[in-house]
């Protein structure tokens, strides 16, 4: 489906730049993790890569805003929209 979205963005013409698939990433990240509620546990890791499993009262992005990174959500996540952006990009035949 994100091959196919990249076909119909190549020819309507709308081409993107590094910058711009980057922030697409980061937005849709936020965008989904800020939503995740309060009060489930989560594993924190600290800029030290300590971690530790805590019970939230805030939501993941909030957390990420605080210094922590929220180890198991955000980065999945992340990953997940590295791919998919990944096969957006082989979607526009001069990417390939």
């Amino acid at each position: 489906m994100a091959h196919r979205i990249g076909q119909i963005h190549f020819y309507r013409g709308v081409n993107f730049g590094a910058d711009n698939w980057l922030a697409f990433k980061k937005v849709a990240v936020e965008q989904i993790t800020k939503d995740v509620g309060p009060k489930e546990y989560t594993v924190l890791v600290t800029e030290k890569q300590a971690s530790k499993v805590v019970k939230r009262e805030e939501s993941l992005l909030e957390i990420g805003q605080n210094g922590f990174t929220p180890a198991t959500a955000v980065i999945g996540w992340e990953k997940f929209m590295g791919a998919i952006v990944r096969e957006m990009k082989r979607g526009m035949p001069h990417r390939i």
